[in-house]
């Protein structure tokens, strides 16, 4: 006597179906494992190589915390970042000048962090009411606020700013206003800028000439390789005219998609969101979903401390400057596999007409 199951087993068409199944679900199993190694042992997935511990770009931070306060009310508003744990006496001065509507310094927290615990004042100025603050105001609330943020360190601290080394840092809008202010610094009754760090320069309409940034400012301008609309860095880079070749750099950081997760060089890439704020319940990591990666410290973060480093210290040049191996290094996957290196292009690299820049 044929049992009901192997009456159904022996049905042709139920057969066919059972087939299809264990099929599916082979390839399914096959398609979601990784090839063995030689010696019989699944190969892990590639990640990203974790944050350097010495250089610029590391862990190798002086200070454990920070101190942050806000000051001011509307376009006009600035936070202070200052090192702390230790509390220094006078620590340096870095403007960071935000993109177009990232009025919350959250959206760079990770970055901000970064640069006030090597030793940093940051000053955050906001420059924005909302985004309906025209452009041509912008640069005018920046200047403002940072002339207050100096005034304010000056007069209650809690660190004195050393006024001999300011240094001025911006992404897409904030980096065209970055140069904007370096190239005007004198008029504007602003400390001489001894570095300008720009990445991913966005908004024609804002871009100026730059020949009178001074000869002594050190320059570097750095594009995402997935960015197209890079007009106004060609156009800064081109313009400066002054700074010497080897006192400035136009450097191209590279996509990655090796390992796991991708690595993303695009228009947003240096932001690095993380909360500034002790009392929210988590850090926010939300923002266009960018957070810290290998391109921040091998990219963005190294080049930016090489850069300051040079200008203030007189240390770490080859990591900012040039077209040496410490610049161009990019970390490498957990398999040993190296990052894409950065590329830097020279003044002869460009054709005579940038392509246009969008917004």
């Amino acid at each position: 006597m044929v049992s009901g199951r192997e009456n159904w087993l022996r049905s042709r068409p139920r057969r066919g179906v059972l087939i299809f199944f264990c099929l599916m679900f082979g390839i399914t199993v096959l398609a979601s494992t990784q090839p063995p190694n030689d010696d019989g042992r699944q190969a892990a997935v590639p990640a990203q190589p974790a944050q350097p511990a010495s250089g610029p770009g590391s862990t190798d931070y002086p200070h454990a915390a920070m101190q942050i306060s806000k000051h001011g009310r509307g376009a006009r508003q600035f936070w202070l970042f200052t090192p702390a744990e230790p509390q220094p006496t006078q620590a340096p001065i870095v403007v960071f000048l935000h993109g177009w509507g990232a009025m919350d310094p959250t959206v760079y927290g990770a970055w901000i962090k970064h640069l006030v615990r090597r030793g940093n004042i940051v000053v955050y100025p906001r420059y924005q009411e909302d985004v309906r603050t025209l452009p041509r105001e912008m640069t005018g609330h920046a200047v403002t606020a940072v002339r207050d943020a100096i005034e304010q360190l000056q007069s209650s601290g809690p660190v004195r700013p050393d006024l001999d080394r300011f240094a001025l840092v911006g992404h897409s809008m904030g980096a065209i206003m970055s140069v904007n202010i370096a190239d005007r610094a004198s008029e504007l009754e602003l400390p001489l800028v001894r570095a300008v760090f720009v990445a991913e320069p966005t908004f024609e309409p804002l871009v100026g000439t730059y020949d009178r940034i001074a000869p002594e400012t050190l320059l570097v301008v750095a594009i995402g390789a997935d960015v197209k609309r890079d007009a106004s860095a060609r156009r800064i880079f081109l313009g400066s005219s002054r700074v010497p070749a080897a006192n400035k750099n136009y450097v191209v950081i590279h996509s990655d998609d090796h390992g796991v997760p991708p690595l993303v060089s695009d228009h947003f890439s240096p932001c690095a969101a993380e909360s500034l704020d002790a009392d929210r319940d988590a850090d926010r990591r939300d923002w266009r979903n960018r957070t810290r990666d290998a391109l921040d410290y091998f990219g963005y973060w190294k080049l930016c401390d090489g850069l300051l480093d040079a200008a203030f210290f007189n240390r770490h040049r080859e990591f900012a400057l040039g077209d040496t191996p410490e610049l161009r290094f990019m970390g490498r996957w957990t398999d040993g596999t190296p990052l894409r290196e950065v590329t830097v292009l020279a003044r002869t690299d460009f054709p005579d007409q940038p392509a246009e820049a969008a917004r």
